[in-house]
């Protein structure tokens, strides 16, 4: 019996939804990670996959309809989150109405917007979908009902009805690998991060956040569970993309990469042992890390921390369950990296809920007082599935939105029109030339925010 098709589709951004989006978006171009998960689960499985990645070959809503025609697919699966769900719907509608084929969703955008796919969405994947997938591939062909089917939304009879969630993938080490053979390779970068090189790629080493941050969806999607990679399964699917793709560079996306010492001390020890020749960054959350780990990370070829630290005011803090004590712990953190040799980048967030012009002017004193190599501040944007997106139409803080934009402006240009910034920054250029081009494209990108 021949194998079914089933075609995947990773949507771009809608441009308008961001201040700046349209500039912006052509710093980076991820990799869809989770697609590729999802592609290498319904492979391991027994089916033919396919993904369009319209971040690096966009295509007309009629022309995906008419590739659609062209092929007998299972069903098409869209990934869906608060920044493409106007192009998914997009999509949706022209499928629905030139097509009678089965249409599955999946992201974030399934946490709080299943009303807005009713009559458009036969199935919304909940969560996690490695294994939810492989049941609703089943379904389709004719295996199991759509009520036995755990972690769903389906329309049925014009209703969308639930089912309870699925548990969590227990062991994380029992997944394929993604499936980065099924897009180009070498069309996705990252010049965020100066010191990249390409071929890029990203890479998880866990699922799960610990901590319930307010404007984060992370926790309810994930259930505030963290599960972790072996180190050996980590190490393989490197061996993989090093042999496969010669990576030069690797972005850790994990949401709490280094919050295990021992295990992340483990992991440096055997990137050492293997001396591969591509270097690495990873997000950081801003708490205490010994310094012989810091210089461990560094010797594994790790060049660049990535610190979510969003509020210096400790009020604010509290009021989004972040500790309050984070600012003190993050300028340790940033003394220490910077002397090791590291880049650091520190992200804020404005408009929190309590923010003022007091709180923000903090945060600017404090970007300028812990003086990472690069910070970032942006406005606030409300996730679907974070505590805060039920707040979006109350007053959280006393600024409007154009002050916040004036505000976040201001930050930029403080921290970055210094004499001393410049300096620094002048013997990161020297002692890497490629960094020049990418902060070109950032720069232009900041004169004009």
């Amino acid at each position: 019996m021949a194998k079914r098709k089933i075609l995947l589709v990773h949507p771009r951004q809608y441009d308008m939804l961001y201040a700046n989006m349209k500039r912006a978006y052509h710093m980076r171009r991820y990799p869809p990670l989770g697609l590729m998960y999802i592609s290498a689960s319904l492979e391991k499985g027994g089916y033919l996959t396919e993904i369009i990645d319209t971040t690096i070959a966009p295509i007309s809503s009629q022309k995906l309809v008419n590739k659609i025609k062209s092929e007998d697919y299972l069903f098409v699966g869209f990934y869906a989150d608060m920044a493409t769900k106007k192009t998914v719907l997009e999509y949706l509608k022209l499928i629905k109405s030139q097509l009678n084929i089965p249409i599955v969703m999946g992201g974030p955008a399934s946490l709080s917007q299943n009303g807005n796919f009713q009559g458009i969405v036969n199935i919304i994947c909940n969560g996690e979908g490695d294994l939810t997938v492989l049941d609703i591939a089943g379904c389709l062909e004719g295996k199991l009902e759509k009520s036995e089917i755990k972690g769903i939304t389906y329309s049925e009879n014009g209703d969308m009805i639930t089912n309870p969630p699925r548990e969590l993938v227990s062991n994380l080490d029992s997944l394929p690998f993604p499936a980065r053979e099924r897009l180009p390779f070498d069309k996705y970068y990252d010049r965020y991060i100066f010191t990249v090189k390409e071929p890029y790629t990203t890479l998880i080493t866990s699922r799960g956040c610990p901590m319930n941050c307010t404007y984060c969806a992370s926790s309810q999607f994930w259930r505030g569970k963290v599960r972790r990679r072996s180190v050996e399964n980590v190490m393989a699917e490197i061996d993989e993309v090093y042999e496969k793709y010669r990576v030069k560079y690797i972005d850790i996306i994990d949401d709490t990469f280094t919050l295990d010492n021992k295990w992340l001390a483990n992991f440096c020890d055997q990137l050492i042992r293997k001396n591969f020749k591509f270097n690495w960054s990873c997000i950081n959350h801003p708490h205490y890390m010994p310094e012989e780990v810091l210089i461990k990370m560094k010797k594994a070829g790790c060049d660049t921390l990535k610190i979510g630290l969003q509020s210096a005011d400790p009020i604010v803090l509290k009021e989004v369950n972040r500790d309050p004590g984070s600012p003190d712990k993050a300028l340790e953190l940033i003394k220490k990296a910077k002397s090791i040799g590291f880049m650091v980048l520190l992200d804020f967030i404005f408009g929190l809920p309590g923010d003022n012009e007091e709180t923000i002017s903090r945060n600017m004193l404090f970007s300028l007082r812990a003086d990472p190599t690069f910070a970032k501040f942006y406005k606030l944007s409300f996730l679907e599935g974070s505590e805060l997106y039920s707040k979006r139409d109350e007053k959280i803080h006393n600024l409007s939105p154009r002050r916040i934009d004036e505000l976040c402006r201001i930050a930029w240009r403080k921290f970055y029109f210094r004499l001393s910034k410049a300096w620094e920054l002048s013997i990161w250029f020297y002692r890497n030339p490629r960094m020049i081009k990418h902060f070109t494209r950032y720069f232009m990108l900041l004169i004009r925010f």
